[in-house]
């Protein structure tokens, strides 16, 4: 069942939600600021933000939001959301294709994140950044191929993490999924497996806004759920 927590109030564009259930309350963003609810529906905190969010996650420091410059910004509800290290770079390209990204906790405190990015190429590429901050920003490592796009991923509840993307190199474009070996995930991925051959057009196509793909057209965002 669900349980409406707030019926009145913004209703914007590029809306995310992550629960806080140590303290009873839910973080809320979309491009007209950050919300934080009771989980009775109260609005406990608010700020204006002006910027799209593209993920949330919660810990005890707060809510980690993902900007669609790619700055993480923390918010717990009092004064100004704090930078999380330095905005990641995406390359020089059209903007629409990077509103699907993915970020979480690491087993080990840290923070992973799962962008795509545009290469000199001209084509995207899913990669990933492992960080511990302040000390480590890490660095990016390639998870699918060239013309790889739209990544979106989970952790389990033994911290590896599970995650999806778009690749459109062959003749047909396919959806694929992996799971890193271990909670550390600097140790790698197994192999990754196809789940839908023919989820989108193929030849090394990229969403566009106006791009019409003559069959199945995505849209922004794919996501993962893991249960245990």
């Amino acid at each position: 069942s669900f349980t409406g927590l707030l019926h009145e109030g913004s209703n914007a564009d590029k809306g995310w939600l992550a629960l806080d259930e140590v303290n009873g309350c839910a973080y809320m963003a979309d491009v007209t600021g950050y919300y934080k609810v009771s989980f009775a529906g109260d609005v406990q905190a608010s700020h204006s933000n002006g910027s799209r969010v593209l993920d949330v996650y919660t810990d005890r420091a707060g809510a980690h939001f993902l900007t669609e410059s790619y700055q993480v910004r923390l918010w717990n509800g009092s004064g100004e959301p704090t930078a999380e290290g330095a905005a990641l770079a995406v390359g020089e390209g059209d903007g629409y294709p990077l509103y699907c990204a993915a970020m979480g906790p690491t087993a080990d405190g840290g923070q992973w994140i799962a962008r795509s990015i545009w290469r000199a190429s001209g084509t995207l590429q899913v990669v990933l950044r492992v960080r511990h901050l302040p000390e480590d920003a890490g660095t990016d490592r390639p998870i699918g191929p060239e013309a790889s796009f739209y990544p979106a991923g989970a952790s389990d509840g033994e911290g590896r993490l599970h995650l999806a993307w778009y690749e459109s190199a062959g003749d047909h474009g396919v959806l694929k999924y992996a799971r890193s070996l271990a909670s550390d995930l600097t140790l790698g991925f197994g192999e990754a497996r196809i789940i839908d051959p023919d989820a989108c057009p193929g030849g090394g196509w990229i969403p566009a806004f106006d791009t019409p793909s003559g069959g199945r057209r995505l849209r922004e965002y794919i996501g993962v759920a893991v249960d245990g």
